[in-house]
């Protein structure tokens, strides 16, 4: 990184001035490292990003250099800094159409949970996306209705792995943690694409089904255990 950002001349001040897109991977990340490239790099509009060893400090230090973002492709966002580094997103990045979430497979780090808290956080802060994918995260069907339902700009949507919790969780908002009990989930990994109908807010188009189908339905079918019997939708 020094190579390219630390050296001097007209030159190298012509490429750190034209990187539009970047790819972060988890090489010895931190704070400082983060916002080390994030001041060098203003024109930022793509960004991908691992968030281990990130807070939501040293976040929000990085994403006032990157106002111009369009798309960020984040992968082991924490729960205990999600609201923080959201909503920084949404304070700077008026730009951002696409945002990604993918949780890391590790089984030395925790799942992102997109429980009705975080989702609200995403539909509150988020309020220009237009495309979301999530992969290898937990969602529960309160979540998936309010990020269908609220966040009025989107239009496609992307579930990649993920597994569905039967319950709410309870995340605590002082200590970021979720809550002791098991979590309930169908163990069997939700991938499906979902595109809003044009012209409407609450109907969308599923890829396993014919059709348009109301936000509710949608979450109704995906929700359907091995033997249940479909419901007319």
């Amino acid at each position: 990184m020094r190579s390219v950002f630390d050296k001097d001349g007209d030159i190298f001040d012509d490429i750190r001035y034209k990187f539009y897109d970047m790819m972060l991977p988890l090489v010895h990340n931190s704070d400082k490292y983060l916002v080390y490239v994030a001041q060098r790099t203003p024109k930022l509009q793509k960004v991908s990003l691992d968030m281990h060893g990130i807070t939501g400090k040293g976040f929000s230090r990085s994403i006032r250099n990157w106002r111009q973002l369009e798309v960020i492709f984040m992968v082991s966002l924490s729960g205990c800094h999600c609201t923080h580094i959201l909503q920084e997103i949404g304070i700077n990045c008026g730009k951002l159409k696409m945002f990604n979430i993918l949780s890391c497979t590790d089984p030395s780090r925790t799942r992102f949970c997109l429980n009705e808290y975080n989702c609200q956080v995403i539909a509150d802060n988020l309020c220009s996306l237009t495309t979301s994918g999530i992969s290898n995260c937990y969602i529960n069907k309160l979540g998936l209705l309010i990020i269908m339902s609220k966040c009025k700009q989107l239009v496609r949507l992307c579930l990649i792995r993920c597994i569905r919790a039967l319950e709410d969780v309870k995340l605590t908002r002082g200590r970021g943690a979720l809550d002791a009990r098991p979590l309930k989930v169908i163990p069997e990994p939700l991938s499906v694409f979902l595109q809003k109908c044009e012209g409407s807010d609450s109907e969308w188009r599923i890829n396993t089904l014919p059709g348009k189908h109301n936000i509710r339905s949608v979450i109704s079918h995906l929700w359907m255990e091995p033997g249940d019997v479909p419901t007319s939708i």
